[in-house]
């Protein structure tokens, strides 16, 4: 006998489980996470059809949903996707933002603090409530909950987007991870005086998969780690994501994507230095990971750094376990051919707890015995 759902009113923030034959279709589809979230969060749910290039579309009030031009609930990887698509924009779309963005700078509500809030989502690509409120944008007691409350007004006026993910197993009250918005593109551009067009920002780059979520939330913990450091004379001056920094490099007569996984700028006593960041989950083969200093050597080679930077920025890796990081340094020594690159390695834990203290090693030393090990704050020895 088929279980019923008992027909009630849907509140905006009713959650609903999502079965796991759903979440890996929506993978298998390349379906995007914010669309699979909104289409999960309202009841909808896709499973395997008869064979495996058909699918089928239900409701949890509705029930089965027939394709348009059949009749019948079958319905391909293409049209799936269309539909998705097509209900969540139409749903959500801004007629205007740059109409909207100039209104928005107009209002009395859109503070300092708003605008301080867009930008650093728009540096870091993803930031959810907690980072958000680790930065500092309020210092009360009640500051998390202002966060929440600022955001939500952020996200109400497309001025930034927000989704929470859905673990596999159950319904958890995981927290919003925050995005660009297609009215807050128009603001940033505007705070920046440049073209829309010179933002590096299109609608697409919200659309991410878990696995990017997850890797990127880990790159931002690590920019964090260093922004509470307390120390005389050190700050971070600046840090871009992954998606604001890829070039286009030539190396062994192929043109190379070069995109590190973020880039920060570090002062300390009135010397400012680059970093180049690259977080490993562990997900990546060592031949693979090796295959980006080639990349770094030939962006190195365009001398485009120059323009921003005195030194080329350091490369720091940051992974799951000393073994693995071992394996890392070993591998990209292998690999390099320009030594004066430095690249140094530590675990993720390391980096985040106690970013200041002796935890990297130099792949130059990662075949030695014993090697030792160097501080961040020793790139501003000298020079």
């Amino acid at each position: 006998m088929a279980k019923t759902i008992q027909n009630r009113k849907i509140h905006r923030h009713t959650r609903f489980a999502m079965p796991q034959e759903m979440i890996d279709i929506c993978e298998e589809l390349a379906i995007p996470k914010y669309l699979r979230n909104y289409f999960g969060n309202k009841g909808f749910v896709i499973s395997k059809g008869k064979s495996g290039d058909v699918f089928r579309l239900t409701h949890h009030r509705w029930g089965s949903i027939a394709h348009p031009k059949s009749d019948v609930n079958e319905w391909s990887k293409e049209d799936i996707r269309h539909f998705l698509h097509e209900k969540y924009h139409f749903k959500n779309k801004v007629d205007d933002p740059k109409m909207l963005a100039s209104l928005v700078l107009r209002e009395k509500w859109f503070r300092e603090v708003d605008l301080n809030i867009l930008m650093a989502v728009y540096h870091h690509r993803i930031l959810t409530t907690s980072q958000l409120h680790a930065m500092g944008f309020y210092t009360s007691k009640s500051a998390l909950r202002q966060v929440r409350e600022r955001c939500k007004k952020l996200v109400d006026n497309h001025i930034l987007e927000s989704f929470q993910p859905i673990p596999n197993e159950f319904i958890g009250s995981m927290e919003n991870h925050y995005m660009l918005g297609e009215v807050g593109s128009h603001l940033v551009a505007h705070h920046e005086n440049i073209n829309i067009n010179q933002l590096g920002w299109t609608p697409q780059h919200n659309e991410i998969m878990m696995h990017t979520v997850y890797h990127t939330v880990e790159i931002n913990n690590v920019f964090l780690a260093y922004r509470q450091v307390q120390k005389d004379g050190f700050h971070v001056k600046e840090t871009i994501a992954e998606y604001l920094i890829t070039e286009k490099v030539q190396a062994n007569y192929q043109s190379l994507r070069f995109n590190p996984d973020g880039l920060m700028s570090l002062m300390y006593q009135e010397k400012e230095r680059p970093f180049f960041l690259e977080v490993d989950r562990n997900t990546m083969k060592l031949h693979d990971f090796a295959e980006k200093v080639p990349r770094y050597e030939a962006y190195a080679k365009t001398m485009k750094w120059k323009a921003q930077f005195a030194f080329f920025p350091i490369v720091l890796v940051a992974t799951t376990s000393e073994k693995r990081m071992l394996e890392l340094a070993r591998s990209v020594k292998k690999k390099q051919k320009i030594n004066s690159i430095s690249w140094l390695f530590t675990t993720l834990d390391q980096m985040k707890e106690t970013p200041l203290a002796e935890i990297f090693v130099n792949a130059q030393d990662a075949e030695k015995e014993t090697f030792t090990t160097y501080s961040i704050l020793d790139a501003f020895r000298g020079g």
